[in-house]
């Protein structure tokens, strides 16, 4: 049974790999999103207007995904980024989080848990979208240090 998805944008799937780009797509078709997909780093970016989320094959031959994101964000700065990768390290998982990629899910990974990143990829997007900014939010200068209740940060 096809759920209905709050229309917020497509998801972009950018994978060398046919077999992966075809069933995470009708998967993800099937759960209601609309999805654009990409074999390379080329047709991502053709593709990346509109989309709310891309998730992007961090072992791609040509551009590994993390240069892909920075490019991309370059392009569609609203986008929020998920990779997937055969071997998922932790200096992967630690450039991802430098790069505020949402979720890093290793190959193979289920219709579930690509659906629940793209959920929270989705749900991030929406709170960065609707949140104030931080001096409005919190009263300090957008850039200044955390409240500890001492003075001066201490």
């Amino acid at each position: 049974m096809k759920r209905r998805t709050p229309d917020r944008g497509a998801v972009l799937i950018m994978d060398d790999d046919d077999l992966l780009r075809w069933s995470a797509a009708a998967g993800l078709r099937e759960s209601g999103y609309r999805v654009e997909v990409a074999a390379n780093p080329g047709e991502a970016l053709e593709r990346c207007p509109g989309a709310a989320v891309a998730l992007l094959n961090h072992d791609h031959p040509h551009l590994d995904g993390l240069a892909l994101a920075d490019i991309l964000r370059r392009h569609c700065p609203r986008c929020a980024v998920l990779l997937m990768a055969a071997d998922v390290t932790s200096e992967l998982q630690c450039q991802a989080r430098k790069r505020d990629i949402v979720r890093v899910l290793a190959k193979p990974f289920s219709l579930e848990d690509l659906v629940d990143a793209i959920r929270d990829a989705l749900g991030r997007c929406h709170s960065l979208a609707s949140a104030p900014p931080r001096a409005a939010r919190d009263g300090r200068p957008p850039d200044g240090p955390p409240e500890t209740g001492h003075p001066h940060g201490v």
